[in-house]
């Protein structure tokens, strides 16, 4: 039986990852697609289930290629510590430190460049203006800072957990190229469901 310590998230694939210690554990990618694809965008206040996996696709396709990868991973801390809408999570200045040092973390065992570049949070912000016109009942009137980010003229198409976990791992398979800093990372066995 696998022995829990406080600050210790079990994964899907069985490991532990130590939320205080976070460069000293391990995730697979499998283990984010698998998280993400199960986590609800909007804290679940949305019309439909829409998944933080789809929409870290979504932000992957808004950026220049050279940035698809990070873009793709830019939300994968919220696979250990959950997508707290972020109003609360304004509220919680401890959760912003550990959220923080995790980020940091899997964006170096990914080789990702930390902070991530201003066009993937444009990015993440024109898809968001996208996920309130096609998933929400209205467009809160308080959001003034998404006017300046047109929405994507696609409609969202939302996808069930196991479409959105193929196609978070589709995805990152035709995007990951070993950096030098980076582990190699491997498939770890997953194939398609």
């Amino acid at each position: 039986m696998t022995q829990f310590k406080q600050a210790e998230v079990l994964t899907f694939s069985g490991g532990l990852y130590n939320l205080l210690e976070p460069e000293l554990s391990q995730i697979s990618i499998l283990d984010i697609a698998h998280s993400l694809s199960n986590l609800c965008r909007f804290g679940g206040h949305s019309r439909v289930f829409y998944s933080v996996a789809q929409h870290s696709v979504l932000v992957s396709m808004s950026v220049r290629s050279d940035l698809q990868f990070d873009a793709l991973l830019h939300d994968a801390a919220e696979a250990l510590v959950g997508d707290v809408p972020k109003p609360l999570k304004m509220l919680l200045p401890d959760y912003q430190v550990i959220e923080r040092r995790v980020e940091s973390a899997l964006f170096a065992r990914f080789g990702i460049t930390y902070p991530l570049a201003g066009e993937i949070k444009i990015a993440d912000k024109r898809v968001l203006h996208t996920e309130l016109r096609d998933l929400t009942f209205n467009e809160p009137a308080n959001w003034d800072e998404l006017r300046d980010f047109t929405p994507l003229p696609e409609r969202i198409v939302p996808l069930n957990p196991i479409q959105a976990k193929n196609l978070f791992m589709e995805r990152f398979s035709s995007l990951y190229r070993p950096r030098e800093q980076a582990p190699e990372i491997g498939n770890y066995g997953y194939t398609l469901e």
